[in-house]
């Protein structure tokens, strides 16, 4: 592949912030990787890293930091900088510090008054501890984005030396230019990162020769675009349905398989499932005639206005109105989205990638969700699993919470984000690591090794 300088990236919403711990939606942690990179790589379910050699035992984290380099500046990362790194994440009580209650002192600081110095872990020459409550998840944790370290100077952060092959040269409320820090002479030399909403503008730039990608997400992506040579990005974005808890009790008494309900009218949808691959595996439900229920209330429903939510929001709608509840929609721009005041809805439209692909993650989210009369049986549930010492005895509790999580939890998973994008067709198609993230060495360093 001949040298390409510089490549384009149109979105949306250009990221609020490029530090990796902030990145809590996939533009954004899209973009933190060309600075950023984890002190472990997932590939093919193993985990791997140069960086440290992992002595760790008997609940106790222990990694020794190596030589080898991390840093553009052609350093290595030392343990001090990875346990700032996690005590930043900790004082600033970044979204992402609910992923790190595995570390002994970490729930009381997280959801009480204890001090950050009662967290435990620590640094001795050069090798990071930390006493935990398991094993079970600090390496797929780890191997977030999110928890990716910074570069500290004393005690600041310095934001021009980065491990993930560029660093942030500028950044405007339309434009963001990511320019190249390391010797790799096959890396384009600036990456810029552009705001524009209108996919027919993104793809005529194209058209007249920008070495560009069109925005995995669109607030006018439609049929026409899709006409186009497009490549299809993997996705873990996942759609969701919030229910207010005093709302989802109520409908319960109407329709106790309501979350089936909606499945099956949004599989129902063909041009729906163009977007979404809709979860239907084990669905029962089949449409009957619905009763409807003797007095009216007006909902509030909230999403984000982008495509194709309002196609989701209108069957969901529909839904609703069998049961004689209004719907009354509120939709707003997904920075304003993320703002407001989630409270004051009955329904929230929920776009989320989960931090970690670990599944005791995804059980120990759902605890704020499943019926209060079933709390006590989900928790055990979890804990039986933590505790299961061979593969059947896990999926028999695996099993069991699943089925709960369907029966009793307020949210409802239907399915997960088909995206698409288009290209220059001088450039690479788009490659993903293990954890989502664009891989700029596997595209443009074709006959290269990657690295971590």
């Amino acid at each position: 592949m001949d040298k390409i300088n510089n490549i384009i990236f149109f979105v949306d919403d250009l990221p609020e912030s490029l530090i990796p711990m902030d990145a809590m939606d996939t533009n954004t942690r899209l973009f933190v990787s060309f600075l950023y990179t984890p002190i472990i790589k997932k590939l093919q379910g193993e985990y791997i890293s140069p960086y440290f050699v992992d002595m760790s035992k008997d609940n106790v984290i222990c990694l020794k930091f190596t030589d080898e380099v991390f840093w553009s500046d052609n350093t290595s990362l030392s343990a001090i900088e990875f346990l700032y790194t996690l005590r930043l994440i900790f004082s600033q009580r970044k979204k992402c510090f609910y992923y790190l209650d595995f570390i002994k002192g970490a729930k009381d600081f997280i959801y009480g008054n204890a001090k950050l110095e009662n967290i435990e872990m620590w640094v001795e020459d050069n090798v990071f501890f930390a006493n935990v409550f398991n094993l079970n998840t600090y390496k797929d944790v780890f191997s977030c984005p999110n928890f990716s370290p910074l570069k500290f100077r004393q005690d600041e952060i310095d934001f021009q030396t980065t491990s993930g092959g560029y660093f942030c040269k500028l950044s405007t409320n339309k434009k963001i230019i990511l320019e190249k820090n390391i010797s790799d002479n096959k890396l384009p030399n600036a990456v810029e990162i552009i705001e524009e909403i209108d996919i027919h503008n993104q793809i005529q730039q194209i058209q007249s020769g920008k070495m560009a990608y069109t925005g995995f997400t669109s607030l006018n992506l439609e049929d026409s675009v899709l006409r186009h040579k497009n490549y299809e990005l993997q996705s873990d974005i996942h759609f969701r349905l919030l229910f207010n808890a005093k709302m989802y009790d109520e409908i319960k008494e109407h329709s106790a398989n309501i979350k089936d309900e909606i499945i099956y009218e949004l599989k129902k949808s063909n041009n729906l499932l163009k977007y979404i691959n809709v979860n239907c595996n084990e669905l029962y439900y089949r449409y009957n005639n619905v009763i409807s229920t003797d007095t009216e209330r007006m909902t509030r429903f909230l999403y984000p206005d982008y495509f194709p939510n309002d196609l989701i929001v209108d069957i969901i709608t529909k839904v609703m109105n069998r049961y004689s509840i209004k719907v009354k929609s509120y939709p707003l721009s997904f920075k304003a989205y993320l703002s407001e005041n989630w409270e004051k809805y009955d329904l929230i439209l929920e776009l989320i990638e989960p931090i970690t692909k670990n599944q005791l993650d995804e059980f120990i989210e759902q605890i704020q969700f499943i019926d209060q009369k079933d709390k006590q049986t989900y928790v055990g549930l979890i804990n039986e699993y933590i505790k299961s010492t061979d593969n059947r005895e896990k999926e028999i509790k695996t099993t069991a919470l699943v089925n709960l999580i369907r029966k009793s939890s307020r949210v409802l998973d239907f399915g997960v984000f088909r995206q698409y994008y288009i290209k220059n067709p001088e450039l690479p198609e788009i490659e993903l690591t293990d954890n989502g993230l664009i891989n700029m060495n596997k595209m443009f360093n074709k006959d290269k090794l990657c690295g971590i």
